[in-house]
């Protein structure tokens, strides 16, 4: 509960940030960028844990703030936590295609 009230608060912060920014001093801007990334490496750290137990579409936000962090500062840690994080989803929908009942004609076996 705590991991997940975090990462919500992460993207909190960052829309609140933004807004603060935008309205003030030019310095705001390499300010807001800094906690950003410092944002960043604690969800590097949240993310993949064995003791996460959040729904992953809230670890999306996450993830999606580390490729941002990637694409400012082409560290390699971020991009690392995106692919491992996006390799465990497609390891979890492996098997989430449903087989078609017995007697049902589907599309793909038509074409052969």
């Amino acid at each position: 509960m705590r991991r997940m009230s975090i990462l919500g608060l992460f993207t909190l912060a960052v829309i609140g940030l933004a807004i603060r920014a935008a309205a003030t001093e030019p310095n705001e801007s390499a300010r807001l960028r800094a906690e950003f990334l410092k944002m960043c490496d604690a969800a590097c750290a949240e993310l993949n844990t064995a003791e996460r137990k959040v729904p992953f579409y809230q670890d999306s936000y996450a993830v999606r703030a580390l490729a941002v962090a990637y694409d400012l500062t082409a560290e390699r840690k971020y991009l690392d936590v995106c692919r491992a994080w996006s390799d465990q989803m497609l390891e979890y929908q492996v098997g989430m295609t449903p087989k078609a009942p017995t007697g049902c004609t589907t599309a793909a076996s038509r074409a052969n």
